[in-house]
């Protein structure tokens, strides 16, 4: 190894490598699913990707980019909840691409958007644009963005670094991109891309929405420890920044399993949930739904 090599990898190991956190169990398992309150209100086109095997052009998506050979794209059989989904690799992070479909809106509406990815690395952008023309004024564009970074697929891994030793999520875990957002005046048509932002990875993509901003949220507290530290004694919803939206009160004794489904929630506002055991010991889980740094 040379004197550079051995230099670069140390400087990777020390800027990239997670630190091995201490071993801490939570004596509960909490999850909160969110799904839009009126899916067939669905403005997208083919958003759950059914069905189109071997094909590089996927049915009412489209692909964009400055260097078509940059990319390999195409349907995959690898969806979150159907047959399959949009695939996309970057080689290199001399360019961006992205799928795209275009959603009929109207000024003045405020949506959700959404969709989920899985990504091996990159910067994994959902891209929404249009053409503002408003009565009065200058015409101007219309530009929001969520993005989730990942580090997984570093120069440098997996032969000098393994991996799992990298910022970034999950590959097998599938994450919610999401943003709600207001329509200006003389708008009519809102561009969803989905794709990498100069740099090199690899992402899927499925479950697109586009449309109104509600939610039926559904949480699930679980036990996973014995005795008093696994009982379940209160559960608690609460509006970061707002009213608290459940209180279960005084459980009964034993509890170790509790569900219970929101409906109508707002898809622009955040929530945590709090569990209390028999013990004393709170457990949260939160904010849902789970932020996105801006691109």
């Amino acid at each position: 190894m040379s004197g550079r090599t051995a230099g670069l990898l140390l400087w990777a190991v020390a800027s990239l490598a997670l630190p091995v956190p201490g071993r801490c169990e939570s004596p509960v398992s909490i999850a909160i699913t969110g799904e839009p309150t009126r899916p067939g209100e669905n403005r997208l086109k083919n958003a759950d990707l059914s069905g189109h095997e071997g094909q590089e052009r996927v049915p009412e998506w489209q692909f964009t980019t400055a260097m078509p050979g940059n990319f390999d794209r195409g349907w995959v059989e690898a969806g979150r909840s159907g047959s399959g989904c949009l695939h996309l690799k970057a080689h290199s992070d001399r360019m961006s691409g992205y799928w795209w479909q275009d959603a009929p809106v109207k000024p003045g509406e405020r949506l959700m958007v959404r969709c989920w990815i899985r990504t091996a690395g990159g910067r994994n952008l959902l891209y929404l644009t249009g053409m503002a023309k408003p009565a009065s004024g200058q015409p101007y564009a219309f530009d929001q963005r969520a993005m989730i970074s990942s580090l997984k697929s570093f120069w440098l891994a997996p032969e000098w670094i393994n991996p799992r030793y990298l910022r970034g999520p999950d590959p097998e875990e599938w994450l919610l991109l999401q943003k709600v957002v207001e329509i200006p005046g003389g708008m009519a048509v809102l561009r969803v891309h989905i794709g990498a932002y100069f740099l090199q990875g690899e992402l899927w993509a499925d479950d697109f929405y586009v449309g109104l901003p509600q939610m039926e949220v559904t949480v699930t507290a679980r036990s996973v420890a014995r005795g008093a530290a696994g009982e379940i004694r209160r559960v608690e919803v609460l509006g970061i920044g707002g009213p608290a939206l459940l209180d279960s009160g005084e459980l009964p004794a034993g509890t170790r399993q509790w569900q219970h489904t929101l409906a109508g929630l707002d898809a622009g506002e955040a929530l945590l949930v709090r569990v209390t055991t028999a013990d004393g010991k709170k457990v949260e889980s939160g904010p849902f739904p789970p932020p996105a740094p801006a691109g």
